[in-house]
């Protein structure tokens, strides 16, 4: 092309097409192709929408992940968090009680896995709990970080045992959650809680902690999936 027109000031077209603007994925390829039959089946049998919708739909992808976003951020406070994660270390009763042996039995199902680890800080977990005192393992799932969840369990052992099987078992079987307890982050992972329920059937099934081989009682739809594939 003359570099002299592409110098000229060109005026964009201001459209008033309707712009959907979807994720970055292979699968949406063909999406378009898809809008502009069903957008001339929709004219066809109802003529007017075209005062309202000139023009079909306009299909646009948002930018995807590259390695400077993960890279580079414009918050430069590590200084601050450094602080933040040794204050809530120091507070935490569950810091010294965490696995980081990398794997995870449960010996009376005799039901063993690695684990993907993590610290009292973890955000999101997908972890086990065991009492050390009666060798049962308890799996249990949190989008929050680990110490907050086992201050609630802390907290539901004193006020409200029947919350979880967790509190309820060491409140009913003189435990202590300060020596008698040990825990596991199995998977980190973060969601809806659809999604976490999903997980946590996942890890009860495999590690075989239903009562009476561990704590868990319950086990939410997903549960009979996994059954089939880890319950033998």
């Amino acid at each position: 092309m003359n570099r002299g027109d592409l110098l000229i000031y060109k005026k964009r077209d201001n459209t008033n097409r309707i712009a959907i603007v979807l994720p970055f994925h292979h699968k949406f390829k063909g999406i378009q192709h898809v809008l502009q039959r069903s957008y001339k089946k929709m004219l066809s049998n109802y003529p007017d929408l075209k005062s309202i919708f000139p023009e079909p739909p306009l299909i646009s992808y948002r930018r995807a992940p590259n390695i400077r976003d993960k890279l580079v951020h414009a918050n430069h406070t590590g200084k601050n968090l450094k602080t933040v994660d040794t204050i809530s270390n120091s507070r935490s009763f569950i810091h010294s009680l965490m696995n980081h042996s990398g794997q995870v039995t449960n010996t009376i199902s005799r039901r063993s896995s690695f684990i993907e680890g993590g610290s009292a800080n973890t955000v999101g977990a997908i972890y086990s709990a065991e009492c050390t005192k009666h060798k049962k393992l308890y799996i249990g799932q949190t989008i929050q970080t680990l110490n907050a969840r086992f201050n609630g369990h802390r907290s539901d052992m004193e006020h409200y045992p029947e919350r979880s099987d967790l509190s309820y078992h060491f409140r009913n079987n003189d435990c202590d959650m300060k020596t008698d307890l040990q825990i596991s982050v199995l998977e980190k992972a973060y969601g809806s809680s659809e999604y976490m329920k999903h997980k946590e059937d996942k890890w009860i099934m495999r590690l075989k902690t239903h009562t009476p081989l561990g704590l868990n009682t319950k086990t939410s739809e997903f549960g009979f999936i996994y059954k089939s594939l880890f319950y033998k």
